[in-house]
């Protein structure tokens, strides 16, 4: 009878980031390919649902970065009046999302299907609060405990989500926080990588 060995990607944690401290803004980051399967339009236009039901004083940016179809969401911000709030970088390379993240304070990753993503465990390794849809294998990394699940393709529910966490600044550390101890006790290298070794000596006994 077959056996099925579950072995997760695995990042390096970091220090957490720091929170915002009064007056500056909450920072959310979306890494990854610009498209509707990814959410980024979903994302875009819960943004604008956002500014309209934040309490008043509310200040929060937005930065999609990723390659797809950056000049379509780069005019959906501007048709929309998002452009103070929300810039579409393009491509950022490998090297430079380290940066991306450490600015950041949330992460939102709204797909309509994903695997394991590893801008989700990026972020959570530098103690960001995480938002994303409850697809694929993202219930496997994410749970109410250090982070938010959102159904996918829900405008409403992702607002209401994003205006949780860029609201209650307690709220999303602590949720950070739990987010880089679940990095430390179960994907980090140093213990994937001990996974792995076991199940290489188990597979050659």
């Amino acid at each position: 009878m077959a056996s099925v060995v579950v072995i997760p990607n695995a990042v390096h944690p970091g220090p957490a980031v720091e929170q915002p401290g009064e007056g500056e803004p909450v920072r959310v980051v979306f890494l990854g390919q610009v498209s509707d399967r990814k959410g980024a339009f979903t994302l875009i236009d819960a943004w604008e649902q956002l500014r309209r039901t934040a309490p008043p004083g509310t200040c929060a940016r937005l930065v999609l970065a990723g390659d797809g179809a950056v000049d379509r969401a780069r005019a959906r911000v501007r048709d929309l009046g998002l452009s103070d709030e929300v810039r579409v970088l393009g491509w950022v390379a490998p090297r430079h999302i380290d940066d991306v993240l450490g600015q950041a304070h949330v992460l939102a990753l709204p797909s309509r299907d994903e695997g394991q993503p590893m801008a989700v465990l990026e972020a959570m390794a530098h103690g960001l609060c995480v938002v994303v849809s409850a697809v694929g294998g993202l219930p496997d990394i994410v749970d109410d405990s250090c982070g938010v699940l959102t159904p996918a393709d829900d405008v409403p529910a992702l607002a209401a989500a994003l205006r949780g966490v860029i609201v209650d600044r307690q709220r999303r550390a602590d949720l950070g926080d739990n987010a880089l101890q679940r990095v430390r006790e179960r994907f980090d290298v140093d213990v994937v990588w001990k996974q792995l070794d076991a199940l290489y000596e188990e597979l050659t006994r």
